[in-house]
């Protein structure tokens, strides 16, 4: 009967009634049958098959099934969610608290209560609504998103069913509804073998697989699931198989881009930290170089040469004269201020032509340094930025830089 009686509202009524409506309709022997609907004293009540028995939700109160009685009975109750399926009914309410085990141990749907046809425009759920036992509704319930249910939903929650039969609990529980609504929509379910260890693996991926947010990605019928459980059941392969990081991370990805784009930022950044911290520790480092190098100014330009491999051209600096220090500040014939500074070993006391040492060269904020032990040349310009170029990868080297900055390179390839 309807538990609020006399009290209860038009909704309860009209669930009632169409519990009782689509419920009798099916005649299936793994389906609690209804003998007869009616009114007493005006209290509306339909009468059905009794079963002597506990369910479920009883049955695993303590601790899970051995893992092939747990297959046996979701294959029989795949095959009876599927012939509703064919009747065109949708339960939208599966999970062991409504599976009933007869004395012969043989399971029984029953609750219809949230049941609704296939196809119609007739339901009792108005769009965004979210009706159903959180832990066991799929993700499509759990956001309200009544369009896209449809009989992989039913799947979802078989796959829930089997996943607490096999773990003793269920896939999501939160600290609450709304806690668990969201841990449905968004996380993924905890590896059944990591809670229960003799869990075979090919079972696990059949639940897994009911319960993938993708109602795509699930079996798209609840029989493709009962006979993926009875080939599981033979010892044959199954067709389920698990699911690669790569394929969860695609997913994800879809489901969150604003979580990807964040966390792109953030480890881009983090790459360029990284970078850059590691670049000023080969600078350091190769501060101790031994590369020849002579500075060489000459009709407005001054030539730097690093060992046989890089000349480097700064054009614009009109008639300097010879330096005398590692670094200072010079004027040229038209009267142009200019600074150079240079780094490493043996610079400081031998002025423009001195022995092996030098590493790094700056003439007005235009910066040329070796790193990676020589390898790599880093140029980089005054306004900003910089190129890195791979010694190894040319037999000569010629950066020329511009007065306004900029830089362009004439490459002699290796033969």
């Amino acid at each position: 009967m309807v538990l609020a009686g006399q009290f209860a509202s038009q909704e309860e009524l009209q669930r009632f009634q169409t519990e009782a409506r689509l419920a009798a309709n099916l005649r299936h022997a793994h389906i609690v049958s209804i003998h007869d609907v009616g009114e007493h004293n005006e209290q509306a009540y339909f009468s059905m098959q009794y079963i002597e028995g506990q369910s479920l939700a009883e049955l695993v109160r303590d601790e899970p099934i051995e893992p092939r009685r747990a297959a046996q009975y979701l294959a029989t109750i795949a095959d009876a969610v599927h012939y509703a399926h064919e009747k065109s009914t949708l339960h939208r309410d599966l999970k062991p608290a409504n599976i009933l085990l007869d004395s012969d141990d043989q399971p029984h749907i029953t609750d219809f209560g949230l049941a609704r046809q296939i196809q119609t425009d007739q339901q009792l759920t108005a769009s965004g609504a979210i009706l159903g036992t959180p832990s066991y509704m799929s993700p499509e319930q759990a956001m309200g998103k009544c369009e896209r249910i449809d009989r992989t939903t039913d799947v979802y929650s078989l796959g829930a069913t089997l996943y607490n039969l096999l773990t003793g609990r269920p896939p999501f529980q939160g600290d609450g509804p709304l806690d668990t609504l969201r841990q449905v929509a968004n996380d993924r379910p905890t590896s059944p073998r990591r809670i229960n260890e003799q869990i075979p693996r090919d079972l696990e991926n059949i639940c897994l697989k009911c319960l993938e947010k993708e109602s795509s990605a699930r079996y798209a019928t609840a029989r493709e699931l009962a006979d993926d459980l009875r080939r599981f059941l033979r010892g044959e392969p199954v067709q389920a198989r698990p699911i690669r990081f790569a394929a969860h991370a695609l997913r994800w990805s879809r489901q969150h881009p604003w979580r990807v784009l964040v966390a792109a930022l953030m480890l881009g950044g983090l790459a360029w930290g990284i970078e850059g911290y590691m670049q000023a520790a080969h600078l350091d480092d190769l501060d101790r170089l031994d590369i020849p190098y002579v500075v060489q100014p000459q009709d407005g330009r001054l030539t730097t040469r690093l060992g046989d491999k890089v000349t480097v051209v700064y054009e614009g600096i009109a008639d300097v004269h010879l330096m005398s220090r590692s670094s200072g500040n010079f004027t040229g014939r038209g009267g142009q201020q200019h600074s150079v500074q240079m780094k490493g070993r043996g610079v400081r006391n031998h002025g423009t032509n001195g022995p092996p040492g030098i590493s790094s060269l700056t003439v007005n904020g235009h910066q040329l340094r070796l790193f990676d032990h020589g390898r790599k040349l880093l140029v980089a310009s005054s306004k900003g930025g910089g190129q890195t170029y791979f010694l190894g990868s040319h037999r000569h080297l010629t950066i020329i830089v511009a007065a306004d900055g900029s830089h362009r390179v004439r490459r002699t390839p290796l033969k």
